[in-house]
Order: structure tokens, then C-alpha cells, then sequence
């Protein structure tokens, strides 16, 4: 699950649980690319809770990308747009009610989120 909203514990996350082996996605993905569900609002409308993110750890993170990102050498992870400016990097949500949070030299950045998808109807398939 990636958090979209206040960063959360890692601890208390798990990947996308689908029995599949892959994820299917049109953009072409390096071998260590991988699918998350995000939790929360604050990426919202583009990236509503529950949507499906496909990242992308090969990819190098630049301004305006939105990213994947373990925060200050702990377990806590979140999902925003990084935004940079000068020196600075930021994690900007795209709802206005969060805050945007200035990156300390301790994160680390997990992936470059590449590709979207997002359900519109409730599946009766075991998977969904």
C-alpha cells in the first residue's frame, strides 16, 4: 500500500496482494518495477485511494515526477510529487488540505510512480 496522505510505518503496509504474478502496464518497466495500491486522499483526484500505482525504481527521480519515497531512514513511506527548487526538494500532495514536506539528505527514494490504473466497478474476481 502506498500512503497517500500522512506518511505511514512500512511496518504496518503490505504490497498489492493480487494472485497474479505481474501487474499489466503500457509503459515499458525495468525488471525491479512494482505495484501498490495507495491509501488515502491526498493525491487526490488524479491518484484516488484505492487506485493501483506502478513504479519504477530504475527510473531517476527529477521535478514534477511523482515518487515513492522512505522518509528520514525510517520505515515510514509516502507517495507525492516531487518538487524541486534549487537546493530543496519537496514532496507536494496534489489535495492542498496536506502539507508539503521538505525531503531530509536521510530519504530515500523507492520510485518513480509511471503508470496508473484505477477501478470503476466492484470485481467478483478472488484477485480484485
Amino acid at each position: 500500500v502506498a500512503p497517500a496522505g500522512m506518511p505511514r510505518d512500512a511496518d504496518d503496509q503490505r504490497v498489492l496482494d493480487i494472485r497474479e504474478p505481474t501487474v499489466p502496464t503500457f509503459y515499458p518497466v525495468s525488471r525491479g518495477a512494482f505495484a501498490l495500491r495507495v491509501h488515502g486522499d491526498s493525491m487526490e483526484p488524479v491518484f484516488p485511494s484505492g487506485c493501483i500505482i506502478v513504479v519504477d525504481p530504475a527510473i531517476e527521480p527529477r521535478h514534477g515526477m511523482y515518487v515513492v519515497v522512505r522518509l528520514d531512514g525510517t520505515s515510514e513511506h509516502t507517495f507525492k510529487q516531487l518538487v524541486v527548487d534549487g537546493p530543496h526538494k519537496l514532496l507536494k500532495p496534489l489535495n492542498p488540505r496536506y502539507p508539503i514536506i521538505e525531503l531530509r539528505q536521510d530519504a530515500v527514494f523507492c520510485g518513480v510512480v509511471v503508470e496508473h490504473f484505477q477501478r470503476h466497478v466492484q470485481s467478483e474476481a478472488p484477485w480484485a
